[in-house]
């Protein structure tokens, strides 16, 4: 049996069962006062050191029918079980201490008392990757959280070798070939697993900004009517670095608008079919909006219903036209390497009553599909 020191703590814990003894029962009610039996003996194994809350834990052993009870720790939460003369099954409940050992009190009637240690940790999260686009061979952040207990990484069906940063990041040291739809899997020491949300895109991406780090493209950007107060914020990855920006009354009748200027996209890009722009907004209050890219001299884009949760909104440039949804549709988009900003509408005049509102902007990227 493998001990864990470090974490049983073994004199506090008994120092809990002096008292905890005096409310156990052997038929759930009456007081075990006292000859409380070490039964260690009746288990034979435990199929999991390892487990997180949710999962199921199997006991093999002799006796287990007579099972009544068990804990976590000195953890008064009632455990449901299925048991058998020979085996005994429960699920870790949500309320387990996390990212520590902790110890399966198992009480049979008679008295009896066996314990075996178990650790206890959260599954790892993904929460987005970086690029969403690749057709292989080039390296790949990946953002969440208890990412060190990451044992395997797999892209699609093929595992990939990766390097830690720390516990919310790693980076897979080389795209396997992508295809459309690839997810990222990590399993950690239990077994489980964790796939993304998000998918991969075969292509080719172009980062315009994600205001952590240096891009070849943007230039700037800028708020005007009634849009104010540019503030950069953190957050965790993969938003970090983003601008909120608040709805104030500027005196402004057409409302507002938010600018993200770029230059010098390159002209390899000629069919907009394939061309997607990406761009994650979040709101304080759910409202509707326009999204649009410019060229020197016309809008082009489509509204869309903005929450308070951080969403990827996705255009596809040969959909975007002048009208944008409010009238018609009669100029096409031209390419991307043509366009010279990202824009947003959000209602923001006065008799929208949305003045003290925010709008947050971040990662802004098109996406060429192969």
């Amino acid at each position: 049996m493998k001990i864990y020191s470090k974490t049983i703590k073994s004199i506090t814990v008994l120092l809990g069962f002096v008292a905890l003894f005096a409310s156990c029962t052997e038929d759930n009610s009456n007081p075990m006062e006292e000859n409380i039996k070490d039964v260690n003996n009746y288990i034979t194994a435990v199929d999991k050191e390892i487990a997180s809350p949710g999962d199921e834990v199997t006991i093999t052993g002799t006796n287990l029918d007579k099972v009544y009870k068990i804990m976590l720790n000195d953890n008064l939460t009632v455990i449901d079980f299925e048991a058998t003369e020979t085996s005994l099954t429960f699920t870790v409940p949500s309320s387990a201490p996390l990212g520590d050992v902790v110890i399966i009190n198992i009480f049979f009637e008679g008295k009896g008392l066996a314990r075996h240690p178990i650790e206890i940790i959260s599954p790892p999260v993904i929460s987005g990757f970086s690029p969403i686009a690749a057709t292989g061979g080039e390296e790949c952040h990946v953002y969440g959280a208890e990412l060190y207990k990451a044992v395997k990484v797999y892209v699609g069906d093929t595992e990939v070798a990766f390097t830690l940063i720390d516990d919310k990041q790693f980076v897979i040291d080389q795209l396997p070939a992508i295809e459309n739809g690839d997810k990222i899997k990590v399993v950690d020491a239990t077994g489980a697993e964790t796939i993304s949300d998000w998918e991969f895109v075969r292509g080719t991406e172009i980062l315009i900004t994600d205001f952590d780090s240096e891009s070849d493209y943007y230039t700037g950007l800028s708020s005007n009517g009634n849009l104010d107060g540019d503030t950069e914020e953190q957050g965790p990855l993969p938003y970090g670095t983003f601008y909120t920006f608040v709805f104030t009354d500027n005196g402004t009748s057409w409302g507002g608008n938010l600018d993200f200027y770029f230059e010098g996209v390159p002209s390899n890009y000629p069919d907009n079919s394939k061309v997607w722009l990406y761009i994650d907004i979040k709101m304080s209050d759910p409202l509707s909006g326009r999204i649009m890219v410019q060229d020197p001299a016309n809008v082009y884009g489509d509204d869309r219903d903005f929450t308070t949760e951080w969403t990827t909104f996705k255009l596809r440039l040969d959909q975007l036209y002048t009208g944008y949804g409010n009238g018609d549709e009669v100029g096409a988009c031209p390419t991307v390497d043509k366009l010279t900003a990202v824009k947003i509408q959000p209602p923001a005049q006065a008799n929208n009553n949305n003045f003290g509102k925010t709008i947050s902007v971040d990662n802004i990227r098109f996406i060429v599909e192969e």
